[in-house]
């Protein structure tokens, strides 16, 4: 595509990077953006759109989140048309104007003035930063993560202990490398694909733990032969519920009780909750059986794709040993950056200001729900924390007659089976993601009203 024949509406009270979002995402419903192909740089839609850097900045990173796009690294922005989560027997991709997505994020929050100056000012004091760097990550990334870590949830580690990788899928494959050949991993059902798929693809032995709203039951995992357990235990996706303190140590007790056994536990969603915080669970351990991961998705934006992990000493010995070559992916600017990001304070500010406007949100998007005729048939849970919920429908309308109804309607939202490995008693129920992150309280209030169309005769 040689142009963009786009006419922003400067009067229409929509902000220029929806308008900006709504055009690629139509340009690429159309088929006039195709499968790979590569989009404009940013500063190039700049200059030829006549618009900030901020706009464009915003409107990739919706379309990012959304999966719409995605991002190459040194490369720049691709069309990737061929979504998993919509329906295999759609011809072609379904126009939404509304987007209820999990993993949506407020892209117009990203502080692109304190990252470009960050930028700035790294290339110009750090040219050897075009050189080799460390084998297992920047030393000031490692440093600034350890004490970020510690000021925020008390965990104490050595900065040594830290790991970065290029996306946490990434960083839990190589460290299933350290793992013994027969380890068997626990997955919470529903779960993050991504997780399953990347275990599953390179033929680890995997079970599933099925759950409910509520969580899942230790006595299920101690029942099990599982060496190696997956967790998100502040908001588990896509449940969203929250592992209680008395349940965190029972896991604990659990790895204790065997040699080979350990946690990984994922911090999806850790720094933002909105009730009383529970430790995390590798502060709560005193036996090294607690791998920590994390990544600046939700924190930051999509296109942030470092990731850390912290292993216990007995595991990074055999890291040191068995990855020997390992060097970490990502460049060399993006760890200073998101180093000097991270220690001058400004990701701080920034989380307790997301974390405000996405607890605004949710009680926005819950007031809104209120005022439906459907709203005596859902009920909400687990809505403490994150940048979504689930929700209940008790009715005998069919969920697939429900997702088409507002796909009608031009609103994109996801039923909770769409998560499941295997079939098992919560998706028997009809429960729906509301994630509320990437909308603005006017594509709130919009995107209910059409909901009410679509759902108002449950």
């Amino acid at each position: 595509m040689s142009d963009f024949n786009i006419k922003f509406n400067h009067n229409s009270g929509i902000p220029l990077y929806r308008q900006l979002y709504e055009y690629l995402l139509k340009e690429i419903h159309n088929g006039n953006l195709k499968e790979n192909e590569k989009l404009p740089s940013r500063r190039m839609l700049c200059n030829r759109l006549n618009v900030n850097k901020n706009t464009v900045e915003a409107a990739y990173q919706k379309l990012t989140a959304e999966g719409y796009i995605m991002s190459e690294p040194r490369s720049g922005f691709y069309v990737k048309t061929k979504l998993d989560n919509f329906d295999k027997d759609e011809d072609t991709l379904p126009d939404y104007t509304y987007n209820f997505s999990i993993n949506g994020i407020d892209v117009m929050k990203i502080p692109n003035n304190i990252w470009g100056k960050l930028y700035k000012d790294t290339i110009l004091e750090n040219p050897n930063l075009f050189n080799h760097g460390e084998n297992f990550g920047e030393r000031i990334l490692q440093k600034a993560i350890q004490k970020y870590l510690y000021d925020t949830r008390g965990i104490n580690c050595y900065s040594n202990q830290i790991i970065i990788g290029a996306g946490m899928d990434y960083l839990i494959l190589m460290t299933s490398l350290v793992m013994n050949k027969n380890t068997i991993y626990g997955i919470e059902n529903p779960c993050m694909k991504r997780i399953y798929s990347t275990l599953n693809i390179c033929d680890k032995k995997i079970r599933l733990i099925n759950v409910t709203k509520d969580g899942f039951s230790t006595e299920l995992l101690k029942n099990s032969n599982i060496n190696v357990l997956f967790v998100m235990p502040s908001h588990q996706y896509p449940v969203g519920y929250k592992i209680s303190l008395e349940q965190r140590h029972e896991l604990i007790n659990w790895a204790n009780s065997g040699k080979n056994r350990y946690i990984i536990e994922f911090h999806y969603d850790s720094d933002f909750i909105y009730d009383k915080s529970i430790s995390p669970i590798y502060s709560l351990d005193t036996n090294e059986k607690v791998i920590y991961i994390g990544d600046f998705v939700k924190t930051i934006g999509p296109s942030i794709k470092t990731s850390f992990v912290i292993l216990p000493n007995p595991l990074l010995k055999k890291w040191k040993q068995r990855l020997n070559t390992y060097y970490s992916p990502v460049n060399l600017f993006e760890q200073w950056v998101l180093a000097e990001f991270i220690q001058k304070g400004f990701f701080t500010r920034h989380i307790k200001q997301m974390k405000d406007i996405y607890m605004k949100k949710k009680d926005y998007l819950i007031s809104e729900l209120k005022n439906c005729s459907f709203y005596n048939k859902m009920e909400i849970y687990n809505a403490n924390g994150g940048t979504h919920f689930i929700a209940k429908f008790n009715t005998d309308i069919p969920e697939k007659q429900m997702e088409r109804a507002a796909r009608l309607q031009k609103v994109k939202i996801v039923p909770l089976s769409r998560n499941f490995i295997t079939s098992s008693p919560l998706s028997d129920e009809k429960y729906f993601v509301f994630g509320f992150g990437g909308f603005e309280n006017f594509e709130i209030r919009e995107a209910v009203s059409l909901l009410e169309k679509a759902w108002g005769t449950l």
